[in-house]
C-alpha cells in the first residue's frame, strides 16, 4: 500500500509501478474533489440567475450610515456572485486537464534542487483575478450609489477584468525555473491514465517551453535560433500556441527519467543565446551600415561623374 511519504522512483520496473499507481490515485481524488466543486459552483450560479427576480431579500440588501441614507447593492452581488463563479469554473477546469499532483510537484522540486535551481509557480491568475476584479466591484458598487451610469468604458473594463485572468490561466500559469533575469523555463504537464501505459515510464510527459526570445520576423534572432536548435538537437515547432505566436521559444520534451539532462539542455541553449544574439545582432547592423555607406558613395562618384560629363560639355 502506497503512503503520503513514498517518493517517485522512475529508476527501475518496481519503483516505476509503483509511482505510477500513485499518480494514478492522487489525480483521480483531485479530480474527484474538483468536479464537485465544479458542481456545486454551477449550481449556485444557476440558481441565482433563476430565481433572482423571485429573491426579494437579495433586491432588498441595504446598507445604512449615519444619516439613514441607503442605497441597493444588486448589481454589486450579481456582478461578485457571476463573476466569480465563472473564474472558479475556468480555473477547475484547468486544474482538472492539468494533471498535476503533490507526488509530482515535490519530484520536479527535488530533481531540479540538484541542478541548483528552484521550481516555483509563475504568477498567480487567482492573484490577478483579485485585483482586476476588486476595482470591478468597486466601479458597481457606485453604479448602485448612482454616481457612475454604465457607459463603453466601464463595460470594456468589466470584460477585461474577467478576460484577462482567464487568457493569463490557459497561457501563464504555470510552473517555471527562473535562469537569470529575463530568462526562465515554463513547464507544461501532459499526464496519460490510460491502462495500456500503466508501466511505461513515459506517463508523464513535459514540455519545457524558454520565455520569449525576440520577434520571429527578427533575421539575426531567427539565425541564431535555428543554429543553437540545431547544435542542441531542440524542436524548432513549439505549443500548439506558440506555432502562430510571432516570437521564437527554445523547447523541449522531457520525461521524468531524464529531465535534468533535458532541463541543462535548454538552460545552456538560453546561455549561447545570451552570448551569441548580441553579436549577431551588432554584426547585422554593421553589414546594413557598410552596405548603405557603399551605396551613398556609389551615388556621390555617379554624381561626379556627370557634374565632370557636363562641364566637359
Amino acid at each position: 500500500m502506497l503512503t503520503k511519504k513514498f517518493n517517485l522512483n522512475f529508476e527501475d520496473e518496481q519503483g516505476i509501478s509503483n509511482s505510477i499507481r500513485l499518480l494514478k490515485s492522487e489525480y483521480v481524488i483531485k479530480a474527484i474533489k474538483a468536479s464537485i466543486y465544479l458542481t456545486i459552483i454551477i449550481i449556485t450560479c444557476i440558481g441565482y440567475i433563476l430565481l433572482q427576480p423571485q429573491m426579494t431579500f437579495l433586491h432588498d440588501i441595504y446598507i445604512t450610515n449615519y444619516s439613514q441614507y441607503s442605497f441597493k447593492l444588486t448589481l454589486t452581488v450579481g456582478w461578485t456572485l457571476i463573476s466569480t463563479s465563472i473564474f472558479l469554473i475556468c480555473y477547475l477546469i484547468k486544474y482538472i486537464k492539468v494533471r498535476l499532483t503533490p507526488s509530482i510537484i515535490n519530484y520536479m522540486k527535488e530533481e531540479l534542487e540538484y541542478l541548483g535551481y528552484a521550481f516555483q509557480k509563475k504568477y498567480s491568475s487567482g492573484l490577478i483575478f483579485v485585483l482586476l476584479n476588486s476595482l470591478s466591484v468597486i466601479l458597481m458598487t457606485y453604479i448602485d450609489l448612482e454616481v457612475f451610469t454604465f457607459n463603453n468604458i466601464i463595460i470594456g473594463y468589466l470584460f477585461l477584468s474577467l478576460a484577462i485572468p482567464i487568457i493569463w490561466l490557459g497561457v501563464n500559469d504555470k510552473y517555471v525555473i527562473k535562469i537569470k533575469e529575463n530568462f526562465y523555463i515554463l513547464f507544461d504537464f501532459h499526464y496519460s491514465i490510460r491502462k495500456r501505459h500503466s508501466d511505461s515510464p513515459a506517463l508523464l510527459g513535459i514540455t519545457l517551453s524558454s520565455n520569449r526570445l525576440c520577434s520571429r520576423f527578427n533575421k539575426p534572432g531567427k539565425n541564431v535560433h535555428t543554429r543553437i536548435c540545431e547544435i542542441r538537437w531542440l524542436p524548432r515547432s513549439g505549443t500548439k500556441i506558440q506555432k502562430i505566436s510571432p516570437f521564437l521559444h527554445f523547447n523541449e520534451f522531457s520525461v521524468p527519467l531524464n529531465l535534468q539532462k533535458q532541463v541543462l539542455n535548454v538552460i545552456l541553449a538560453l546561455h549561447e543565446w545570451d552570448d551569441f544574439y548580441e553579436k549577431e545582432l551588432n554584426s547585422f547592423n554593421y553589414n546594413i551600415s557598410l552596405s548603405s555607406n557603399y551605396r551613398n558613395l556609389i551615388s556621390i562618384d555617379q554624381l561626379s561623374n556627370l557634374f565632370i560629363h557636363l562641364f566637359r560639355i
